[in-house]
């Protein structure tokens, strides 16, 4: 709906110009910029790489500065960094992210870019030399390229963002000024590295509590199965545990079977929920890596939920017997082994 705001629109009277990035690194503070680069494109000649009318593919190339590349060798799974191929113009890196989870490309694969510059279009094929499961928000998560030979075929500055470094006791007078000079921009947009990791952590946040939402109502409804099941087995065989008790089983003995019960219920419960359910819950998380969902990268075993479930639980089969248990003592043991009679 509005193609002036295309990346290669915006990039044919980049703001991103070398005098902006001048009147930033002048501020007092500033330590360093790192530049991004990004150039938009389209796949050309993988049929499973297909928009959902069958057009090809839009996605883009990320530039690698030195650090960037250096960075990303630790995260390689196949091919090499270091061929030539990735230098001379002739040879990519496949990230993984939508394209490999949507195609067989691999190293050695052959792939077709036209990639957009302003006006230009500029069709290529390169070679994969290298796969690598990199995180996101270090280089994206499509297609890269050193920055100096994407910039190269491209006529238009294809600067992307900056990433600014700057002392901590200047932080807040940077980000002031920052702010003020990318206001003045219609096309740009600042975001510190606090606002992105709140912004992280309310997204990661409605998540978990929305699925900590559904577990407790799952939970409950566990729990008050279990509260039944122990409370109906007793009541069903008060005779029976009468009749133990008019031989001589004593009110402790017969507290210790009950107890005895409820914890073969309560560890039953607990191998599930815990046992099948951190298999299930770790086979997710792989399944979502996979796939890139929520870009997830790392599994952290709920440790603390985990030891609240089990202590909810048993506490909870305590409290069960202690209660089934004092209702039981009401009756007299007559009545009891009459129960049912």
């Amino acid at each position: 709906m509005h193609p002036e705001r295309a990346v290669w629109n915006i990039q044919k009277k980049n703001p991103l110009s070398d005098s902006f990035e001048k009147q930033i690194a002048s501020l007092d503070g500033v330590e360093k910029i790192e530049i991004g680069l990004y150039a938009g494109c389209f796949i050309m000649n993988n049929d499973q790489l297909k928009e959902d009318d069958g057009s090809n593919l839009e996605t883009g190339v990320s530039g690698m500065n030195k650090d960037v590349l250096k960075e990303c060798k630790k995260y390689v799974t196949d091919g090499s960094l270091d061929n030539p191929k990735l230098f001379d113009g002739t040879g990519i890196l496949l990230l993984d992210g939508y394209v490999t989870h949507h195609s067989d490309l691999s190293v050695g694969d052959m792939v077709e870019l036209k990639i957009l510059d302003g006006d230009r279009e500029i069709t290529k094929k390169f070679e994969i030399v290298a796969e690598a499961d990199v995180p996101q928000s270090l280089v994206g998560s499509s297609l890269a390229l050193p920055a100096d030979v994407l910039q190269g075929f491209c006529e238009t500055d294809v600067t992307d963002h900056y990433n600014i470094f700057v002392t901590e006791s200047r932080r807040s007078e940077v980000t002031q000024a920052v702010r003020s000079l990318v206001q003045q921009e219609e096309f740009l947009e600042m975001r510190t590295y606090q606002e992105a990791y709140e912004d992280a952590e309310k997204s990661i946040s409605l998540f978990v509590y929305g699925g900590y939402g559904v577990l407790f109502i799952f939970g409950l409804i566990g729990m008050l199965n279990l509260v039944n099941t122990m409370i109906n087995s007793v009541h069903m065989r008060r005779k029976e545990l009468g009749m133990l008790q008019a031989i001589g089983m004593s009110d402790r003995q017969t507290v210790r079977m009950l107890q005895m019960e409820g914890m073969f219920y309560t560890l039953g419960t607990l191998l599930l929920s815990l046992g099948i359910g951190s298999i299930a819950g770790y086979s997710l998380f792989w399944k979502m890596r996979e796939d890139g969902m929520f870009s997830i990268q790392y599994y952290k075993y709920p440790v603390v939920p985990a030891i609240v479930l089990v202590v909810v639980v048993v506490l909870l089969q305590l409290l069960i017997t202690y209660l089934v248990n004092s209702n039981f003592k009401k009756q007299s043991l007559i009545e009891r082994v009459r129960f049912a009679e």
